[in-house]
């Protein structure tokens, strides 16, 4: 289970409630957190306007979001939901 913080504090408060091994792994962020953020993506990319062909996630990474241009529009959206969360991945770069 992803920890964000302490693990020992964690594991004191777990072994309250779950009998049995546990497993707390140090996170950057809580499942909670990635969750928001993808179905704000998912939100994102049903608008086509915005040009996301693919979300990819798992794990404690970056989820990588595959669009056809970061905008500046779509950058501050990226924001709003979190960019440290977000790897953004366009197709086109602007030259120079």
């Amino acid at each position: 289970m992803p920890v964000v913080g302490d693990l020992e504090s964690a594991r004191t408060e777990l072994a309250g409630v779950f009998t049995g091994n546990l497993c707390l792994v140090p996170a950057s962020h809580s499942i909670y957190d990635w969750a928001t953020a993808q179905n704000a993506l998912l939100d994102l990319m049903n608008d086509t306007d915005n040009g996301i062909s693919l979300i990819a996630s798992g794990g404690d990474r970056p989820i990588d979001l595959h669009m056809l241009l970061l905008s500046e529009e779509l950058y501050r959206k990226l924001q709003a939901i979190g960019i440290e969360l977000i790897a953004p991945r366009p197709s086109i770069f602007p030259v120079g």
